[in-house]
């Protein structure tokens, strides 16, 4: 099992980008305190004051989490869950939806090179200039999403 604090970070980045909802993390924390022989102090607050208090209150209450991780890790999981969710399904709702969250990753992330950023901006734009009928097509832009995304993960992998 991975460490508590690389779990927290890896739902921290998610529930940042639009990946995962409130309600679930208080449901994932929830299990992880019944698993706990002493959770964590921030973790009961999710559990208790997440849903209520919204996003910014449990990305700041999983900031607060103790321990270590890797500070790779976290980044390779998203790409990796965005990658398996726009395999699974490529339509263009959920590819624009993916789009949207490679985009917001950017500004949050720590890990991505700058060259990476301006390519996951590039595609956020091309989603739009396609959908406007300006460039491209949807399927080229979602093939050009997976690869990116393929060429992220191997890199965190290198570096990680």
């Amino acid at each position: 099992m991975k460490p508590i604090k690389e779990q927290t970070e890896v739902r921290r980045l998610g529930l940042y980008i639009g990946l995962f909802k409130p309600k679930d993390i208080v449901a994932w924390v929830d299990k992880l305190i019944e698993e706990a022989d002493i959770p964590d102090n921030a973790l009961v607050d999710i559990s208790l004051f997440g849903e209520s208090k919204g996003i910014n209150f449990i990305i700041s209450k999983f900031e607060e989490v103790k321990g270590v991780y890797s500070k790779h890790e976290p980044t390779k999981v998203i790409v990796q869950m965005l990658y398996k969710s726009l395999v699974e399904d490529s339509s263009n709702n959920n590819a624009e939806k993916i789009s949207r969250m490679m985009f917001n990753l950017t500004s949050i992330d720590e890990v991505l090179s700058e060259d990476i950023k301006q390519r996951l901006y590039g595609i956020d734009d091309e989603f739009s200039l396609t959908f406007r009928g300006i460039y491209g097509t949807v399927e080229n832009v979602i093939k050009e999403m997976k690869e990116l995304l393929e060429e992220i993960e191997r890199g965190l992998i290198r570096e990680g």
